[in-house]
């Protein structure tokens, strides 16, 4: 069981954007701030280690549009958020989301 030139390569490659991706992640969750990466449709598809601690959300409980969780209720504005998606404009909140204990960051 041989694999083609093609193959080896595409495998090589792989295994290199995957060391690299994984450094990536070291050195993102080594800063001190809260970081997240949502797609153009809002859905996050990354939560650094920060965001995962202060907000009590675990990885699986936090992709998607259930990033939301991390703010309360009455700030989630699901509506607002894809509405400023769709027409590229940025919305921006005072007071960002309460952590697990209460308290909440960018008051």
């Amino acid at each position: 069981m041989s694999q083609t030139g093609a193959n080896t390569r595409h495998s090589d490659d792989d295994g290199a954007s995957n060391a690299i991706e994984e450094r990536l992640r070291f050195i993102i969750d080594a800063i001190p701030a809260i970081i997240w990466r949502k797609l153009p449709d809002g859905s996050a598809d990354f939560l650094n280690q920060h965001f995962r601690e202060y907000t009590g959300l675990s990885l699986e409980d936090g992709l998607g549009w259930a990033w939301m969780n991390a703010f309360h209720p009455d700030e989630r504005l699901m509506e607002e958020w894809r509405a400023a998606l769709a027409a590229g404009n940025p919305l921006r909140r005072k007071r960002v989301s309460a952590g697990p204990t209460g308290s909440i960051a960018g008051s």
